[in-house]
């Protein structure tokens, strides 16, 4: 399955890599480009207790970018309706991916 996380702090970054570590496709994301630059450098952005051994066994499943398609704007944009936008599951979809909407957080 492929499969998009926003957010590579504290609980995307761990998600992600559980996901990956389950053999699924990840592409994470994050507006953070040195966020990005890090992990794609097979580096941690912060510490986390186990998440070194779950990071370098989930690492070749993952691709991290600073933005799939056009949504990064969505997710800097103040204005709620636009932030819904990015949520819009149907749009995802027809990217390819199979839409849960885990969580939304600031």
């Amino acid at each position: 399955m492929k499969i998009c996380v926003l957010c590579l702090g504290y609980i995307g970054l761990p998600t992600a890599c559980l996901f990956a570590k389950a053999n699924h496709e990840v592409i994470a994301v994050d507006i953070n480009q040195a966020t990005i630059e890090k992990l794609n450098h097979n580096e941690l952005p912060f510490d986390g207790k186990g998440l070194t051994n779950l990071f370098e066994n989930a690492y070749l499943n993952m691709r991290f970018k600073t933005e799939p398609e056009g949504i990064s704007r969505l997710m800097r944009n103040k204005n709620v309706e636009d932030r819904r936008k990015m949520l819009d599951t149907q749009r995802w979809k027809e990217a390819g991916f199979n839409v849960n909407v885990l969580g939304v957080g600031h």
